[in-house]
């Protein structure tokens, strides 16, 4: 995160992930990401449609 806001001089950064996938949702909270929306079915994992996760997360916040 110190890279995409400081380095880069990003103003926002977006992250998405597979409903079902645990790991990823941990590993946004940890850094702060916030829920803004879901896709629905809008990926296939293993041969199942799911729903997409999109999280974001701001320069200013944290």
């Amino acid at each position: 995160m110190r890279f995409a806001f400081g380095g880069l001089g990003l103003h926002r950064v977006t992250w998405c992930h597979a409903e079902p996938n645990r790991a990823s949702a941990a590993v946004a909270a940890a850094l702060g990401f916030v829920p803004e929306g879901r896709l629905r079915e809008a990926w296939t994992v293993d041969g199942e449609r799911v729903d997409v996760v999109v999280l974001g997360r701001l320069a200013d916040e944290g």
